[in-house]
């Protein structure tokens, strides 16, 4: 099981993957991988078992291969499904939601304009979670009303945070999504394993950002702050021996 330098290889060392994890995920691309060693779009689907709706394939594409197949030949070796679990398990629901805004917004402006907001509705009209999709149209005029009482509902456009908004009041633009990353976590590692992966790199990255409040406090560079910091631990180390 060789696991590609570059971002596979990150992604395995910031999440601490034990060999039993990564033998787990073996087991699965091995069982799903056609002859040629690579999943394609409608094996991936066979993996996690489930329905390939309009907008789940959107979304699978959005997240999973214009993400992760590195070399862009529209399948995943081993190492891009490696990446792919790593990235789409331990993505928050505020980062599931974003990668939706994203797909959708079509000019990268970072806003959604009614023409892309109506692409979601018609992309989720053929997700079994979609519902009456015309709430959530209704949900972001509203929202977009709120906002831009001065111009017609063609003018407006909707940022990440009004989106947002949307998605609270209307969960089910969300739930596509949220089913991908349950379905795909439970068929690997499992949620609370995880869960716990996520928490690790999110405690390493405070203690990163609290390194680097450090350094401009005392006016060092990271390497600097990281020896302050050493220097801290020992002193409280050498106060537990003297307390004793």
């Amino acid at each position: 099981m060789r696991v590609d330098p570059g971002l596979p290889a990150l992604a395995l060392h910031l999440l601490d993957l034990t060999d039993r994890d990564l033998s787990r995920h073996w087991v699965l691309f091995d069982e799903a991988a056609g002859d040629d060693n690579e999943i394609s779009h409608d094996e991936f689907f066979d993996l996690i078992d489930v329905d390939p709706t309009t907008f789940l394939k959107c979304l699978v594409d959005a997240i999973v291969f214009d993400w992760a197949d590195l070399d862009k030949d529209r399948t995943l070796s081993f190492s891009e499904f490696l990446l792919a679990s790593c990235v789409m398990c331990t993505l928050t629901q505020r980062q599931l939601a974003f990668f939706v805004f994203a797909y959708f917004d079509e000019n990268d402006d970072g806003h959604l304009d009614y023409h892309e907001l109506q692409q979601i509705s018609h992309a989720m009209e053929g997700s079994r979670f979609g519902g009456d999709m015309a709430k959530f149209l209704d949900v972001c005029n509203m929202i977009q009303i709120e906002h831009h009482t001065h111009k017609v509902v063609e003018a407006r456009k909707m940022g990440f945070g009004g989106f947002q908004e949307a998605c609270n009041r209307c969960p089910l633009v969300v739930h596509p999504i949220m089913r991908l990353q349950e379905a795909m976590q439970m068929r690997t590692l499992g949620a609370d394993r995880w869960n716990a992966r996520r928490e690790l790199v999110r405690g390493a990255l405070q203690r990163l950002q609290a390194r680097r409040r450090d350094a401009r406090a005392h006016g060092l560079d990271l390497g600097g702050a990281r020896r302050l910091a050493l220097r801290r631990v020992a002193r409280g180390r050498q106060g537990d021996v003297f307390r004793r």
